[in-house]
């Protein structure tokens, strides 16, 4: 089984993509994951509406990457999980059993210019199983 990472950002749609055409060749389930940081404001100044949580908008977030994957491949049987957590740490607990973890190269933070985010970077380093890291052009 491959987890993937989702936060909504380019790279991480092409993540799933990606993991939805490998989970169908492979014959597999899909998981998603999106982790809420705790230290964030439940109603951050760039949420949708005043009255969207961090935890609704992870919820959306989560939502829109199971339907797209099924578009992208109908009949794939994809799971959703709502984490709260440092990024990097749940993500690598996520990747503990199963055979791999897939992320975008570069999620949502401030630093647009680096090659990898700090979240591939950490985990990278720290996983327990294979990590494929996916540019939004469809590079990994």
């Amino acid at each position: 089984m491959t987890v993937v990472g989702v936060d909504g950002s380019a790279s991480a749609c092409a993540a799933l993509e990606w993991a939805a055409d490998d989970a169908v060749r492979r014959g597999l389930e899909l998981p998603l994951v999106h982790v809420r940081e705790p230290w964030a404001a439940e109603h951050p100044l760039t949420a949708a509406t005043d009255q969207q949580t961090l935890t609704e908008r992870g919820a959306e977030l989560l939502k829109v990457a199971a339907r797209r994957a099924r578009e992208r491949r109908p009949g794939l049987h994809v799971t959703t999980a709502l984490s709260t957590g440092a990024v990097a740490e749940r993500l690598r607990h996520e990747a503990l059993d199963v055979d791999a973890l897939v992320l975008g190269s570069r999620g949502l933070g401030t630093f647009a210019s680096a090659v990898l985010g700090s979240v591939s970077h950490g985990i990278l380093h720290h996983a327990r199983c294979p990590v494929a890291v996916v540019q939004a052009g469809g590079g990994s």
